[in-house]
């Protein structure tokens, strides 16, 4: 019986959480690597993303006719065990999955050819990836200060790295196409922290055939006449496929200086900017540094405000103003954690990471501070201190997505409201009302310009 086989090239659009599982010496979330050194990304992970996206698509039956089901946890009774029979009875109803999904192997040149034997040296362009970006984050509480122990590092892959995998199904073309076509889903995240930029992909190519089980190989680097290049097919609904989020665009300049803080400094400065690389398959080389924008500080800018203004227009003030993650509209737009009293959920909205171009030379200024003493008005020995702030007033773009769908009236009402507030808040940014980043005490992070949202593929309105 032919099986349906498809060769997919991705391209991390913005920096790639994807973690090994443990911590090390020096990491709190170090990345999968293979057994080269080299990132990688397990199967397990790419059949978690799309399993979802199925299910939001078709339903959980659809999905679980295509990915396989799991038994149950059960509830034990009094004897603390379960009966062979109910075993045995639940055993015969569940499935297996019909698509296998091996793991995302990194891409060795521009080629397309993945590595996928033992190196006994790596290529100049291999090594860059020894190194990785790390990514140091604060756990903030709800009164805007940092918890304890609450500083972690991890490590990330470059924006602009290339992997390779494989999906093999045996089923339909109908329902391989359906799958393929979910990996264009704009909404669509690998790894963690998608909420703070991290996953977004990009495809770059899907080859995909029919085959009968002895005319193909497991191999990455297999190559044949049967495949075919896969274009994405049109959605039937399209009405229906646009509503399922709404996007935000945040055109803005800076009106002076900006600086997202790396936490370390330089040989001109004690503070600096965070800069990360791009890698260049092209060139086979790790790009120059840029300058980069988290999402996650401009999501916790728009969390904050958000919450200001939901209280504002409910006229919640006082003890009955709630912040953080007791606030309904953070709830309903960012999510809130897992504890004791509530089981947690995952925010709605996605936002990116914004990498831009500069010259070091031209684009930043370093300005010197002295630390004063409030008693006697003179500076502090030895508390001299240098910040480089980026000088930079070109215009740049934060693309913002929100999910748009709900299940009743309860949960519209309840998104409606929290639509409100947070868009009031993004009004903030491009009217220069709601800084980003550091040192906004010192007049740094305010910006001017527009917001474009779209919605069912058109733009819905235009804020200046």
């Amino acid at each position: 019986m032919k099986r349906f086989l498809a060769h997919v090239i991705i391209e991390a659009k913005t920096p790639l959480k994807v973690g090994g599982g443990k911590n090390d010496l020096f990491l709190d979330a170090p990345v999968q690597r293979d057994w080269n050194g080299l990132p990688m990304i397990l199967g397990t992970s790419v059949a978690g993303i799309l399993r979802r996206a199925f299910e939001d698509n078709a339903g959980k039956d659809a999905a679980n006719k295509i990915f396989g089901t799991k038994r149950e946890e059960k509830g034990r009774g009094g004897n603390g065990k379960e009966s062979k029979d109910e075993n045995k009875q639940e055993d015969e109803d569940l499935l297996g999955s019909r698509l296998i999904i091996s793991n995302a192997l990194l891409l060795v040149d521009k080629n397309n050819k993945v590595c996928e034997e033992l190196l006994l040296q790596k290529s100049e362009f291999l090594r860059y990836f020894n190194i990785l970006p790390i990514r140091d984050h604060v756990a903030i509480g709800a009164n805007g200060a940092a918890k304890d122990a609450g500083k972690f590092d991890e490590e990330v892959v470059f924006k602009g790295t290339r992997f390779k995998f494989s999906l093999e199904f045996d089923g339909s073309k109908k329902e391989f196409v359906e799958i393929l076509n979910l990996l264009y889903d704009p909404m669509l995240r690998l790894g963690g922290g998608s909420s703070k930029g991290f996953g977004s992909l990009g495809i770059l190519e899907i080859k995909w055939g029919e085959f009968e089980p002895d005319r193909y190989s497991s191999s990455l680097n297999f190559s044949s006449d049967g495949f075919a290049k896969f274009m994405p097919e049109s959605a039937k609904d399209d009405n229906l496929k646009r509503q399922k989020f709404i996007r935000y665009e945040l055109k803005i300049s800076p009106d002076d200086f900006f600086m997202f803080g790396s936490g370390f400094g330089d040989k001109d400065a004690d503070q600096t900017s965070v800069l990360e690389s791009v890698i260049d398959y092209e060139n086979k080389c790790l790009g120059k540094r840029k300058i980069l924008i988290p999402a996650s500080s401009v999501k916790g800018a728009l969390s904050h405000r958000t919450a200001f203004h939901f209280n504002k227009i409910n006229k919640q003030f006082g003890e009955k103003a709630k912040v953080g993650s007791e606030n309904e509209a953070v709830r309903e737009i960012f999510g809130y954690e897992k504890n004791k009293n509530d089981k947690g959920a995952k925010g709605k909205i996605l936002i990116s990471d914004c990498f831009l171009d500069y010259d070091e030379a031209k684009d930043t200024k370093v300005f010197e501070h002295v630390s004063i003493d409030r008693f006697t008005g003179g500076a502090i020995d030895s508390a001299l201190f240098q910040e480089k702030a980026v000088a930079k007033r070109d215009e740049f773009i934060i693309e913002i997505l929100l999910k748009n769908y709900v299940c009743g009236d309860k949960e519209n009402e309840a998104f409606n409201n929290a639509l409100g507030a947070f868009e009031a808040a993004l009004d903030d940014v491009v009217q220069g009302r709601l800084s980003l980043g550091g040192a906004t005490t010192k007049g740094y992070g305010f910006f001017k310009g527009k917001v474009l949202k779209y919605n069912e593929g058109r733009i819905e309105n235009e804020k200046e």
